[in-house]
């Protein structure tokens, strides 16, 4: 099957009314999955949704899959996924055996190609059947992160005015983690995100600062991050900005995903 995916305002919803799950082990599994190439994205009783990226994202191309494991003693069948569509990425879903066989695995192949940016990630809607019909959504970590590249500013002196021409971006969210994080902790979590951190621009030593950068059909676009942070480690002020609205929201939403699961 082929489809489209965004939808208006960048984002990309589920096909069906069926919410996104939002349990704090999916939470988790998709933030691990938004910086790592692959992860259990949901597992239950039933089934276990695995994610594992075949190649890293390069020009705008990535390729990724699905990996089902059926965890019942019987068939799961009319095995399908769907994903919202819309304008910003350009997705292809490889067909499957739509029969997972008990204690047996299937896998779907994805390919994704970004058009432009967008701020939320796609929603893939799984259904199969058991006993009974079973239908779920979970967002998958095809996130604009995943097409970008570091991007710094070689003089610091130059940073307050790239920041101030993208003033109308901006996106700001205060945060609190349950546990403290350390700098480096932070900012490996940034790298791991394609986000370069650059040393020497803010005035106060303990905020981080990062950039991000990624190729579009529409052209390159550009977000600057900053993280201010509070003595205690726990209470952070994220702030992000960029050339483009939606691509410094869909680099906020990642990193404020990743805050929030920890």
């Amino acid at each position: 099957m082929t489809c489209r995916i965004c939808s208006e305002g960048g984002g990309a919803p589920a096909v069906s009314d069926v919410a996104p799950l939002d349990t704090p082990p999916v939470v988790s599994a998709f933030a691990i999955a938004c910086r790592s190439p692959k992860g259990v994205l949901y597992e239950d009783d039933k089934v276990r949704v695995g994610w594992m990226e075949s190649q890293p994202y390069a020009d705008r191309i990535g390729g990724a899959g699905f990996f089902f494991q059926n965890k019942l003693g019987g068939a799961l069948t009319n095995f399908s996924v769907s994903i919202g569509q819309a304008s910003s990425l350009s997705v292809k879903l490889q067909d499957m055996d739509p029969t997972i066989p008990a204690g047996a695995s299937g896998k779907m192949g994805v390919q994704v190609r970004l058009e432009d940016a967008y701020s939320d990630p796609p929603v893939a809607t799984i259904s199969f059947a058991t006993d009974r019909p079973t239908q779920m959504a979970l967002r998958i970590p095809i996130v604009v992160t995943k097409f970008s590249k570091g991007h710094t500013i070689a003089d610091p002196a130059q940073f307050p005015g790239f920041w101030g021409q993208a003033a109308a971006t901006e996106c700001q969210a205060n945060l609190t983690t349950s546990r403290a994080l350390e700098r480096g902790s932070l900012e490996g979590m940034l790298s791991a995100l394609n986000c370069s951190p650059m040393a020497k621009i803010d005035p106060n030593p303990a905020n981080i600062v990062a950039g991000a950068r990624a190729s579009t059909a529409a052209g390159e676009v550009w977000c600057l991050i900053r993280l201010q942070c509070a003595p205690n480690k726990t209470q952070f002020i994220l702030s992000a900005r960029g050339s483009n609205k939606e691509y410094a929201k869909g680099v906020f939403n990642v990193i404020v995903a990743q805050l929030k699961s920890v």
